[in-house]
């Protein structure tokens, strides 16, 4: 291997998706520790447009047919990379011909998959299986991948979490923000992403509902006084409407005062996360990459969700202990009688918990969801 190291990513992926996320966040997290990269976006894609802002090193391809083999196999030989990193199943099968056919000197083949194989049908099981067992090491976002994924991925797999950049969520003082909330009496409940049905936006009402008609068992139950919850839901129009999610508050007979939306762009996320007494992360489906969850948990809030996909793995239990104290909840498999008994449970141990905890939550969330982690544990995989 060469005294630099040169790391190809190869990307196919068309939309701002989860997929796309892990491929720019595997890109800065490994600039930052100097290594070499060249990003191999579809030309005028989001990842594309993306790249272009945070100045990458570019070279963009207009498809990964196989009818642009050739052209790929210039590129290959031009830019002579050590390392291929491929996060999808087109580019993979062609990274793995291209190194067969350059013979020595051949790059190590690295597989990103953000998905369980049964869903990657594209180029048939046969060439898939034959793809993975071609691979070097396959990188897997959760054990959520893992845990669904053939023998020959799970032999070969490395589970590396989304690394989160961004200077706001690395900065936020949650403590002074804590501080500043503490006189407010009312605890805010905040979900956070566009609005989707897949977001399950309308299924947590149920849960927020059967809490807010079982509030004053709870007051005595946990002896404190405390106004009944609102749930902010911050969101851009996607495939539902503020209109529609509106119309199902009405039908649980959610009192209008205690939901607020936020359908606009907003201009200081970390601060609006760390004011939060909760993250609610409400998904009914995917979610194997949540970054919301661990920015939650950088900013200071616990997260309450629903542990589709690898959201249960997102947590602080194996850094964060203190007693009573919890980083994240998850309602998985509970109805919304026993989930807003759990919700209850994690508003008031949030409302009890000193500012210092949030600091400390925040500590090591940043730690473990940092760039720098996401750096060491790709290096380790080449």
């Amino acid at each position: 291997m060469k005294e630099e190291i040169i790391v190809w990513h190869l990307l196919s992926n068309r939309w701002n998706s989860a997929i796309t996320e892990y491929a720019i966040s595997a890109i800065k997290a490994l600039n930052l520790v100097g290594i070499k990269n060249v990003f191999s976006p579809l030309t005028g894609s989001p990842a594309f447009i993306r790249a272009e802002e945070y100045s990458f090193n570019i070279a963009p391809v207009k498809s990964y047919q196989l009818t642009s083999f050739l052209k790929l196999y210039q590129l290959y030989k031009k830019i002579n990379p050590d390392i291929i990193i491929s996060y999808g199943g087109p580019e993979s099968v062609l990274a793995m011909l291209m190194c067969k056919l350059s013979g020595r000197n051949v790059a190590k083949c690295i597989r990103f998959k953000g998905h369980d194989f049964r869903q990657d049908h594209r180029f048939g099981h046969r060439l898939r299986d034959l793809n993975d067992r071609y691979m070097h090491k396959i990188i897997l976002p959760s054990n959520a991948v893992a845990n669904r994924s053939t023998t020959s991925v799970k032999s070969k797999s490395v589970i590396i979490p989304l690394g989160i950049a961004g200077h706001g969520f690395l900065s936020v003082d949650c403590k002074a923000i804590r501080d500043s909330n503490a006189e407010k009496n009312r605890p805010e409940l905040l979900i956070f992403g566009r609005l989707d049905p897949v977001k399950g936006h309308r299924e947590f009402l149920k849960i927020f509902a059967c809490l807010l008609k079982k509030w004053p068992q709870y007051l005595q139950k946990y002896d404190v006084i405390v106004e009944k919850p609102i749930l902010h839901i911050v969101g851009l129009e996607k495939n539902i409407t503020v209109k529609d999610i509106d119309i199902e508050r009405q039908r649980l007979g959610i009192p209008s005062d205690c939901i607020a939306f936020t359908a606009s762009y907003v201009t200081d996320v970390p601060a609006l996360m760390a004011s939060a007494s909760l993250g609610i992360i409400s998904s009914i489906g995917s979610e194997v990459i949540c970054r919301v969850a661990e920015e939650f948990l950088m900013c200071g809030t616990p997260i309450f969700t629903s542990g589709v996909g690898g959201l249960a793995e997102v947590n602080l239990d194996d850094c964060f202990r203190q007693a009573g104290v919890f980083s994240s909840y998850c309602y998985s498999g509970l109805d919304a009688d026993d989930a807003s008994d759990l919700l209850a449970n994690a508003i008031i141990n949030r409302l009890q918990e000193s500012s210092d905890v949030s600091m400390e939550r925040a500590t090591w969330a940043r730690r473990k969801y940092s760039l720098e982690q996401m750096a060491a544990a790709i290096k380790a995989v080449f």
